[in-house]
């Protein structure tokens, strides 16, 4: 629908606009289709061809403020036009922008890719950006993503961006029942410093 697709990029400019104001440098997320919104079938061309065209846009307004744009893979339970990074390389192919980049999610990528080495050297001439995250959003480190192959393929690529620790409790209820996080997976104070020492340990070990 062109209304919808033309009020989310007045939402995209406006949130430009405030990352701008807090002088950041990324904005990511997953805002090249809708949040869990399905088509009860596979993406089609022409899905592609609208998202690239308001990525394209977004862009064009997002360098003017000096904000990179970092659209992400989710998994498949939460959209469907981009899962994989194979997906996500291809959209940006089209969008065709050098201020719209890509951004890896460990715990999107645990679900939907082979290999998360693999996965992350697929995209590296488009990487931007970087979520740690653990399988349930709890503590990295605390469940089964492996972060040494992870870590080890960031550094082969040799990756300069940042590091986000993405994880998440109950402590705002709206926020938590719009992602589906039901119950605490780890202490906010846990989340951060104990994903830090495992960040810098990682960075450690297979830093070149």
């Amino acid at each position: 629908d062109a209304k919808i697709r033309a009020a989310a990029s007045e939402q995209l400019k406006w949130v430009i606009d405030r990352a701008y104001d807090l002088n950041a440098q990324v904005l990511c997320g997953p805002y090249h289709s809708g949040f869990t919104v399905f088509a009860s079938r596979e993406p089609i061309e022409e899905e592609y061809n609208w998202s690239a065209e308001y990525l394209h846009a977004m862009g064009d307004y997002a360098q003017q403020a000096g904000v990179l744009l970092t659209p992400e893979a989710l998994n498949r339970f939460e959209c469907y036009l981009c899962n994989t990074m194979e997906q996500l390389s291809y959209l940006l192919k089209k969008a065709d922008h050098p201020n719209v980049q890509a951004m890896f999610d460990t715990h999107h990528a645990n679900i939907e890719e082979k290999k998360l080495g693999d996965a992350i050297k697929y995209i590296a001439p488009q990487l931007g950006h970087f979520h740690i995250s653990e399988n349930d959003r709890g503590t990295p480190g605390s469940g089964h993503v492996n972060f040494d192959e992870t870590f080890k393929a960031l550094a082969d690529i040799q990756y300069k961006g940042w590091l986000t620790i993405e994880g998440f409790t109950r402590n705002d209820p709206a926020f938590a029942n719009s992602i589906g996080v039901w119950r605490n997976f780890s202490e906010p104070w846990d989340m951060a410093e104990k994903g830090y020492e495992l960040i810098r340990e990682k960075l450690v070990k297979y830093s070149k």
